[in-house]
C-alpha cells in the first residue's frame, strides 16, 4: 500500500495484477460469449486472489486543457474537475493542472 500511495500522490493510476489458479477445472470454459453470466461466475470466484503486483501508469491530461479551460472561462463558464480516480491521484492531477493553468493570463 504504501507503493500505491506513493505513486498516486505523483498522479499515477495504481491497479492491483492479481490471479488464482483454479485446479482441475475451469470455471469460465465454455462462457466466454456471455457476458451476463460470465460477470456472475466473476464475482463469485473473486476470491483467494494472490496479488502479482503493481502497475504505475501516467495518464497526463491532455496538451489542450488549458486553452480549452482559457476559452470556457473566457465565455463564462465555470470549470470543474470531476474523476473517479483515487483520492491521491485527483488530488495530484488537480494540483498538477492548477500549475499549467496558472499559466493562463485570466
Amino acid at each position: 500500500l504504501q507503493l500505491q500511495r506513493r505513486w498516486s500522490g505523483e498522479g499515477q493510476r495504481v491497479p492491483m495484477l492479481c490471479r488464482r489458479e483454479f485446479h482441475g477445472f475451469n470455471p469460465f470454459a465454455g462462457r466466454e460469449d456471455d457476458p451476463a453470466e460470465l460477470e456472475v461466475i466473476v464475482a463469485a470466484h473473486n476470491t483467494d486472489l494472490c496479488i502479482v503486483g503493481l502497475v504505475g501508469i501516467v495518464d497526463p491530461p491532455r496538451k489542450e486543457i488549458p486553452s480549452v479551460v482559457d476559452i470556457c472561462r473566457r465565455a463564462g463558464i465555470r470549470v470543474f474537475m470531476v474523476t473517479g480516480d483515487f483520492a491521491l491521484t485527483a488530488a495530484a492531477m488537480r494540483t498538477y493542472l492548477n500549475g499549467l493553468l496558472a499559466r493562463i493570463a485570466w
